[in-house]
């Protein structure tokens, strides 16, 4: 899995022109799912994800996984990390 971390000063994100995910400043991550990716590997890495981040951050706001999404973001940096779990 792949992950692009960015610190942003605000964020949402809208699925079929309704949003469904709102920030304002704070940490944007971008997941994405690579072909060799096994569906257990999936499954644990997106649950324990947003788990986590609710724990550690209390207000996480999250997309709709397999949507069609529309991401606006207005980046506060450059501060970008990119990340990759094998």
């Amino acid at each position: 899995m792949l992950s692009l971390i960015q610190r942003v000063r605000e964020a949402h994100v809208d699925v079929d022109e309704q949003t469904v995910g709102r920030i304002g400043a704070g940490l944007l991550a971008l997941v994405a799912v690579q072909p060799a990716d096994g569906e257990a590997q999936v499954g644990r890495l997106l649950e324990r994800l947003v788990e986590l981040a609710k724990s550690r951050h209390g207000a996480v706001e999250i997309g709709r996984f397999g949507a069609h999404m529309m991401v606006h973001l207005v980046n506060d940096g450059p501060v970008t990390f990119w990340l990759e779990a094998r």
